[in-house]
């Protein structure tokens, strides 16, 4: 596994375990995720986001592809894509969409990812807009244990022994 706070070039291959919990059906397994170097998006890719997520007059569009890959033998269909933040190069965070429907290779299974067997692969992006001042600088990937669960309900484990240990970072 990847340890948090690892630090890694677009392109390098994290692995991951992953847990998703709905309808009462709990998945389990190992994935790796790449995190493919960020290119200015296409004016099909803009064109394609919702009209409430248009980038805002001045701004750059950016497209980072993603590869997830099932690492584990368990059946991992409907998984939902990683919780990824995208990051400006000043460090502070940036408006961003994952999965937006419509847009090539971003949402092909409508925010749920098709991993039925080892080595089976998916994709989705990360489509950020940001300052020409400030460009995408780096993508993090923060589902727990490497940042926070935003799902969690009921009585909340120890947080500085569960999550939130580092993000794994691509620049």
């Amino acid at each position: 596994m990847t340890k948090p706070k690892t630090r890694l070039r677009f392109g390098q291959r994290a692995i991951v375990p992953i847990e998703f919990t709905g309808d009462a059906v709990r998945f389990r397994g190992v994935v790796s995720i790449v995190a493919q170097a960020p290119r200015k998006a296409p004016a099909s890719v803009v064109a394609a986001l919702p009209e409430d997520s248009r980038p805002a007059r001045g701004q750059v569009v950016y497209y980072v592809p993603i590869v997830i890959t099932n690492e584990s033998t368990n059946n991992l269909v409907g998984y939902s894509a990683p919780m990824l933040v995208a990051k400006l190069r000043s460090g502070r965070s940036t408006a961003y969409l994952i999965g937006v429907g419509g847009v090539a290779e971003c949402d092909p299974h409508g925010g749920q990812l098709q991993l039925p067997a080892l080595g089976s692969a998916d994709r989705t992006c990360v489509i950020a807009a940001t300052s020409p001042k400030d460009p995408l600088g780096e993508i993090q990937y923060v589902d727990p244990p490497y940042g926070y669960d935003n799902e969690f309900t009921g009585d909340e484990p120890d947080y500085n022994n569960s999550y939130n240990l580092g993000p794994i970072t691509w620049r």
